[in-house]
């Protein structure tokens, strides 16, 4: 008993320095759980005082399908009679509890890289994963109204890490959208534990979804998340480069339509040529490189990547 009650107590904890890390139940009239959920927005990510919560053991399997994972065996069930959640006060909260809104409720190595994610292609397909990046882009929210008039939001996210450029993550409730708004791209790293991650016919390609047992923990405080923040910091000259080439002309190369053979002293002389002109060109070249340093300025590093794939069949 005495252990059940340590771990009743540590649980308790968890949900005082992040609401959303815990299974919490709302049990009353319906304008009480609604007033509950729209308060969420902002408690999330608050240290908060839950007073008076029935703690029960969780049933995993059952419980967690839908519903965050937590690593304790408890859950906290709100009534509206007996219960109340307050955001703690200034100074009230315990430096400790502050710290843990840092740290991931899942392993921070235990994470699929962008570039895995994409390599792995249609076999993660409907999978539920953990994802660390950076954020390169954040859409504004769009609103739509359903077939049978219940309305909707919608925000798309772009991230990006070591591995892959550009990678869509899809959000569709109010509360991740809300957090959204508040990354400055270019300068924050989430790490999102269980989103869903599916193939999109539409782009053709892979995208993540928030759904409702993601949690996404903001600027981490790991060695992983630092790793790819100093990446970040390392390579702005060339992720200014990338973003000033645009999305759009990117993907809108026909490398069949390239035809161009050029020799390393053609490809210096049109340069020289092209000088101050913002139009790119583009040839073949058949080459070996001698020469590579990596520790030289990113500036004077030329990255080619193949955008898009077609195996060209040679005549009988």
């Amino acid at each position: 008993m005495a252990n059940d009650k340590h771990r009743g107590q540590q649980f308790a904890e968890e949900v005082i320095a992040k609401t959303t890390e815990g299974d919490q139940l709302c049990e009353g009239k319906e304008t009480y759980v609604a007033e509950e959920d729209e308060k969420e927005g902002g408690i999330e990510r608050n240290p908060v005082v839950i007073e008076n919560p029935l703690v029960q053991t969780k049933e995993v399997e059952k419980e967690e399908k839908f519903n965050p994972s937590t690593p304790s065996s408890y859950k906290l069930l709100l009534s509206e009679n007996h219960s109340a959640v307050r955001i703690c006060s200034h100074g009230e909260a315990d430096a400790k509890l502050l710290s843990l809104l840092k740290l991931p409720v899942k392993d921070p190595q235990d994470f699929y890289s962008l570039g895995d994610i994409v390599a792995n292609g249609q076999s993660l397909d409907g999978r539920i994963i953990n994802v660390l990046a950076a954020i390169k882009s954040v859409g504004e929210p769009k609103y739509f109204t359903t077939s049978d008039r219940r309305k909707g939001q919608r925000c798309e996210v772009r991230l990006f890490d070591e591995t892959e450029s550009s990678f869509a993550m899809i959000c569709w409730d109010n509360e991740s959208i809300q957090l959204a708004q508040s990354w400055t791209p270019r300068e924050t790293v989430i790490f999102a534990s269980d989103v869903r991650i599916n193939f999109d016919k539409f782009r053709n390609s892979m995208v993540a979804t928030v759904i409702s047992k993601t949690i996404i923990t903001t600027n981490p405080d790991t060695p992983e998340a630092h790793v790819l923040l100093n990446f970040i910091r390392e390579n702005a000259e060339m992720l200014d480069l990338e973003e000033n080439m645009g999305e759009e002309l990117r993907e809108s190369i026909n490398l069949q339509t390239i035809l161009g053979v050029y020799t390393v002293e053609k490809i210096k002389m049109e340069a020289s040529e092209n000088e101050g002109k913002a139009e790119p060109f583009y040839g073949i070249i058949f080459a070996y490189i001698s020469t590579l340093n990596i520790d030289d300025e990113t500036t004077k590093i030329i990255r080619n990547r193949w955008l898009i794939f077609q195996p060209v069949r040679e005549p009988d």
